[in-house]
């Protein structure tokens, strides 16, 4: 197969325990102040995703290490600094908090647990939990947190994926963050959409509200103009069917944030390089690219096999945003948005006895440890055949070769 020609590349990207931290008045110091240890025994998703309620000092973190996911509330009224104790290499492997309750989420929901965001006003508390199916949508289970132990109220329906939750600052509304997430051979690819639960006066809507992107899949073209990214197997034959990926199916919301007069919430549409900014008075959906880094005027290592720190600046070469987490805060009386860059890759496998099995379902590769390989959106750069603007460059380790780059 001939190697594609390319003028321009676009980067993309390729614990177990809970630590309770204050920064000191000086900036950017940190200090360790309290540790918890969640299932030791099987420590990965062991401590998710964590919450705090004021009002009672305790910590309510996620833990999908076991067989079901469980809420671990961990009281942090009072603990002793000085039980923490650092290895001969100042490392601190002990801890001085535990957990007194543990939320067995199975009890009244089924599948897994993503996300949790408490209310304070409202004392409550809400769980993002997945389906186990790809094909079925997800619930928010939302818990009454006033007293000493948590009490179920409900379970709220939302999209597919719900992978993160938040209140609005005013309490009045939830806000889900729907992933839509493909099946690994990409056959069931369910639309990715914004949930919305109202509170009237502490009473949870019995129904979500959800806002999805069908209305942009006409705008492919003019949203990539505007920097947002599409990248997905259509037109690929996968198991005898070929695969069409409208845009709403594409989108794929990953993170929340709401303006502090509660009026608008902030999305990243990570995968997308994009933003999703929801009003939330009319419930109408805005979509807004990030486009692209110039690495030109900037310098970055870009290999980490070259044997050292190699900062240069590299003409071509542009990087996608493609944020994960962000937040929102306000400065005299204007609103910012403050995204975290991630960047991250798409890549999905299937079941295949070998690798005969996996190229006769039209699979692109085969891995004995992951399966059959049905899609993957980047590729190392040393892979490609370069146009005459990256003559400067060899391409290999000792420059960008190293990069994951999307085509």
């Amino acid at each position: 197969m001939k190697k594609p020609l390319l003028t321009a590349l676009v980067i993309s990207s390729l614990s177990s325990s809970f630590n309770f931290a204050h920064a000191t008045e000086k900036p950017f110091e940190i200090n360790l102040i309290g540790r918890a240890l969640l299932n030791a025994q099987s420590p990965e998703g062991a401590a998710e995703i964590v919450a705090y309620q004021n009002s009672k000092k305790r910590i309510f973190a996620i833990n999908g290490s076991g067989k079901t996911s469980t809420v671990e509330i961990i009281d942090a009224t009072k603990f002793n600094v000085s039980d923490l104790k650092q290895s001969a290499k100042g490392v601190t492997n002990n801890s001085n908090l535990s957990s007194v309750y543990t939320i067995n989420l199975a009890e009244h929901t089924k599948g897994n647990a993503n996300s949790i965001a408490i209310a304070e006003t409202q004392a409550l508390a809400a769980v993002a939990i997945a389906a186990d199916k790809t094909s079925e949508k997800g619930s928010i289970a939302f818990y009454d947190i006033s007293g000493d132990k948590p009490a179920f109220i409900k379970n709220v329906e939302v999209g597919y994926l719900p992978d993160m939750v938040t209140f609005t600052p005013d309490e009045t509304k939830v806000i889900v963050a729907n992933e839509g997430e493909p099946s690994g051979d990409y056959l069931t690819d369910p639309e990715g959409s914004i949930g919305i639960i109202t509170i009237d006066n502490g009473k949870v809507a019995d129904k979500a509200t959800l806002l999805g992107f069908n209305q942009f899949n006409v705008q492919q073209t003019k949203l990539e103009q505007h920097g947002m990214v599409f990248s997905n197997p259509n037109g690929q034959t996968i198991k005898g069917k070929k695969i069409v990926s409208t845009v709403a199916q594409d989108i794929e919301p990953e993170y929340v944030a709401v303006s502090k007069d509660s009026k608008k919430a902030y999305v990243s549409l990570q995968e997308n390089n994009g933003i999703a900014i929801v009003d939330l008075a009319t419930n109408t959906i805005t979509l807004q690219g990030l486009g692209f880094k110039d690495w030109s005027k900037y310098k970055m290592d870009a290999s980490d096999k070259d044997g050292g720190i190699n900062m240069k600046a590299y003409p071509g070469l542009y990087g996608m945003y493609q944020p994960d987490t962000l937040a929102s805060y306000t400065v005299n009386g204007k609103s910012y948005v403050v995204i975290a860059n991630e960047g991250d890759g798409r890549e999905y496998f299937f079941d295949a006895k070998d690798e005969e099995a996996c190229k006769e379902q039209g699979g692109l590769d085969f891995d004995k440890k992951d399966g059959c390989l049905s899609f993957v959106n980047d590729i190392r750069a040393k892979k490609l055949t370069l146009a005459g603007n990256f003559n400067y460059l060899k391409n290999d380790e000792t420059d960008i070769g190293r990069l994951k780059v999307n085509p």
